[in-house]
């Protein structure tokens, strides 16, 4: 039996839809899958909209490679934390 790599969700109720995270196993990093998620939620559902925690600046590199726009910032009223909001417009080319 196979190994899940990965996986992705949206809010469907959201516009833009708004993702609910994006998960790479650890040994899949690097590998293409995120882009893939990334290009097939595009594709689903259009315009996407997320939030990273500001201090994880490799997430941010990824999201910004893949199309995605830093657009504001908020504190997580749970953490304390500075989250970043991005968003990706459908036509948006990943760099």
């Amino acid at each position: 039996m196979g190994r899940w790599s990965g996986f992705s969700g949206c809010f469907p109720r959201t516009r833009p839809r708004k993702s609910g995270g994006l998960f790479i196993a650890p040994e899949a990093q690097g590998k293409g899958i995120g882009r893939q998620l990334i290009a097939h939620a595009v594709t689903l559902k259009g315009d996407l909209r997320l939030e990273v925690f500001a201090r994880n600046e490799g997430a941010r590199r990824f999201y910004r490679r893949t199309g995605f726009e830093e657009d504001g910032s908020r504190t997580d009223p749970d953490t304390g934390f500075e989250l970043i909001l991005l968003q990706r417009k459908r036509t948006s080319a990943p760099n």
